[in-house]
C-alpha cells in the first residue's frame, strides 16, 4: 500500500482510538480480558514508540525493544503522551520507504511489514477500545480484507491440538462481494488462497463481521455458516 494512504488510515484509526480512550480507561476491554481501557492505550503506546524507531532506523539486527521508557501511569500524562507518540508514528509511516529491508519477526524482511502491522495492530485495539464502551465505527472492508489476509498468512500458525482438522471458505457478501479465501492446513502450515472454493465449513458475511470473527472479537452467530461448524469454530480460534 502507497504509504501516504497507509499513514493517513494509521492517523484516522489512532486518532479514533485516542479520542475514545479518556472516557474508557476504567472500562474492561471484551477483545483483552485482562485489560481495561488504561492498559489498552499504554500497550498501543509501547508499540507506536517501537515501530517509529524501527521504520526510522531500519537495520538487519534484531533491536533492544525493551529499551523504550514504560507508558506513564498518569492519566493526563498517558494521554498527552499517546497523541504525540501517534502524531510522530504517522509522520514516519509517510515518510519510510516500504521495500527499505530492516528486522522483522517475519518472512518479509522489509519496512513495509511493519507499516501494515501497525495500522492493523492500531485498527484492532481501535475496535477493542470501542468495545469497551459499547461504540461502533464502520470498519473500511478493503482494511477488513487485508487483516483477514495478514491474520492467516502472516500472524498466526497453529500446532498441536489447535490445528484445525479441515479447510474453511470465507466469502464477503457486501461491497463487490470478492473478498474470498480459502483456509487449509498442510503439513501443520496455513496455505490461505484468494479464491472461491468449497471448504469443509464456510462463513459467509460482510468483511467486517469476517474480520471481526477472523480476529475473535464477534461471535460467530449472525454469519451464515455451512458445513462443518466445528471446524469453522477452530479455525476462528487461532487469533491472539
Amino acid at each position: 500500500m502507497d504509504p501516504a494512504v497507509q499513514s493517513r488510515k494509521l492517523r484516522t484509526e489512532g486518532q479514533r482510538l485516542v479520542e475514545i480512550a479518556p472516557g474508557a480507561l476504567d472500562a474492561a476491554v471484551p477483545g483483552c480480558p485482562d485489560w481495561v481501557g488504561r492498559g489498552l492505550l499504554a500497550h498501543m503506546v509501547t508499540v507506536w514508540q517501537a515501530v517509529e524507531a524501527l521504520i526510522s532506523d531500519p537495520s538487519p539486527e534484531r533491536p533492544d525493544l525493551g529499551s523504550f521508557p514504560p507508558a506513564p501511569s498518569d492519566d493526563d500524562e498517558l494521554l498527552v503522551v499517546a497523541a504525540d507518540t501517534l502524531a510522530r508514528l504517522v509522520g514516519a509511516v509517510a515518510d519510510a520507504d516500504p521495500a527499505q529491508p530492516t528486522w522483522t519477526w517475519s518472512s518479509d524482511q522489509t519496512v513495509g511489514f511493519f507499516q501494515r502491522r501497525v495500522h492493523q495492530e492500531t485498527l484492532v485495539h481501535r475496535v477493542d477500545m470501542e468495545q469497551a464502551v459499547d461504540l461502533r465505527t464502520p470498519v473500511d472492508p478493503a482494511d477488513a480484507l487485508d487483516g483477514i489476509d495478514e491474520l492467516f498468512s502472516v500472524l498466526v500458525s497453529p500446532t498441536g491440538e489447535a490445528v484445525p482438522r479441515g479447510s474453511l471458505h470465507l466469502h464477503q457478501t457486501d461491497g463487490d462481494g470478492t473478498g474470498e479465501f480459502l483456509l487449509t492446513v498442510v503439513d501443520d502450515d496455513i496455505v490461505m488462497t484468494r479464491e472461491h472454493a468449497k471448504g469443509d465449513a464456510a462463513l459467509r458475511g460482510s468483511a467486517e463481521d469476517l474480520w471481526l470473527a477472523s480476529w475473535r472479537r464477534r461471535e460467530l452467530e449472525g454469519l451464515d455458516l455451512f458445513g462443518d461448524e466445528t471446524v469453522a469454530r477452530q479455525w476462528m480460534e487461532l487469533a491472539p
